[in-house]
């Protein structure tokens, strides 16, 4: 999520479906239509696209950039999760699947089997470690009824 509590908004494919049917559902309620991925990455590429010469940077400069660190910060995680989210959609796992299988039906296979091998039960707290946008601890959480 960026800075002012604004979503980014899903991509879109040419057909009018999101980009990637991998958790489809998730992707739209976790995206808005906010910002487009123009802006974005022009906002990213602004703030981090220079070849900067740290041997060359000011005190001054080394300072206005540790007061706006958090600003950066959100500018860089609005570009990966939009970038993530466009190519991948919120599943970055790989899962194996049966020939009568979709890609969407196994994946959602694997992660209930996740769930159900560290027997978690409803009302349970359970930590996301964070590689990704949360994809898989919504369905579980969804499935189980535990707290992400």
């Amino acid at each position: 999520m960026s800075e002012a509590g604004k979503t980014l908004p899903v991509p879109v494919a040419a057909g009018g479906g999101p980009a990637s049917n991998l958790h489809a559902a998730s992707s739209s309620t976790f995206m808005s239509t906010s910002q487009s991925f123009h802006d974005i990455t022009s906002t990213y590429a602004a703030r981090f696209g220079k070849n900067d010469d740290q041997g060359k940077v000011t005190d001054e400069e080394r300072q206005a950039r540790q007061e706006t660190a958090a600003e950066g910060a959100n500018q860089y995680y609005d570009f990966a999760t939009y970038a993530y989210l466009s190519g991948w959609g919120t599943a970055f796992h790989y899962c194996p699947f049966a020939p009568h299988d979709t890609i969407l039906s196994a994946i959602y296979h694997y992660e209930h089997r996740i769930a159900l091998i560290m027997d978690l039960q409803p009302g349970m707290k359970v930590l996301d470690v964070g590689c990704g946008v949360g994809g898989p601890a919504r369905e579980i959480a969804k499935l189980v009824g535990c707290e992400i």
